[in-house]
């Protein structure tokens, strides 16, 4: 489960294209304000940022 906070509440992030798939997730980054990457298990996902 992805979870974004917006500064007032938190909200449940839905990932598109993983059908099944249950990654475990392990790492957290970003570059820059808008741009945040979580990656683990084969798979990284952004929100905000280009890959």
């Amino acid at each position: 489960m992805i979870l974004h906070y917006d500064g007032t509440v938190w909200s449940r992030i839905k990932i598109a294209g993983l059908g099944s798939r249950r990654p475990s997730m392990t790492a957290v980054w970003g570059t820059g304000a808008g741009a945040v990457y979580v990656g683990g298990q084969g798979i990284v996902l952004s929100l905000g940022g280009k890959p």
